[in-house]
């Protein structure tokens, strides 16, 4: 929870110069709606500790936006045709 008031603070008071590459990458602009909060907070992995991973990181992977930024290259096989 710390970290979401962290990125909120960040995406909201901070300016932009401010922030180092990581906390403009996880900054959040506005209050997640109550669903978006507690998917977050009580999603498979995060039932018995507690969220494990950043919320910018989670809503990329509920809206399927982490593949996005890579590029898979599948490798070819020599010898196979």
């Amino acid at each position: 929870m710390t970290s979401l008031a962290f990125s909120l603070h960040d995406g909201v008071v901070r300016k932009s110069e401010e922030l180092t590459s990581f906390q403009k990458q996880q900054l959040i602009r506005k209050v997640p709606n109550p669903l978006e909060y507690y998917s977050y907070v009580f999603h498979f992995h995060a039932v018995m500790v507690g969220p494990t991973i950043l919320f910018a990181d989670y809503v990329e992977f509920i809206e399927g936006k982490q593949f996005a930024k890579r590029s898979f290259k599948i490798p070819r096989v020599i010898g196979i045709s």
